[in-house]
């Protein structure tokens, strides 16, 4: 079973994602498609340094996203959430 990681990710008007790591797993990609609320990336596996592509949705009106993701011998979830 990987650790959990915590990552820090500042959004520009345009929601383009810059991603500052505040731990030694970084996330590779975030994307947004702001007509659907979806969202898409990707993470590196701590355990097999693979990249691990998870998507998922964002409830506006909450300020928080879920989604889950799926690698070869794994499955789980993700939050994304406003710190302000």
């Amino acid at each position: 079973m990987a650790e959990p990681f915590t990552n820090s990710v500042a959004l520009s008007t345009d929601l383009k994602a810059s991603v500052h790591s505040i731990s030694t797993q970084p996330l590779a990609d975030l994307t947004f498609n702001t007509s659907s609320g979806s969202f898409r990336g990707s993470a590196i596996n701590p355990a097999t340094r693979e990249p691990v592509s998870f998507s998922g949705v964002v409830l506006q009106n909450e300020n928080v996203g879920a989604g889950f993701f799926s690698g070869k011998n794994e499955t789980g979830s993700m939050l994304l959430f406003s710190l302000h």
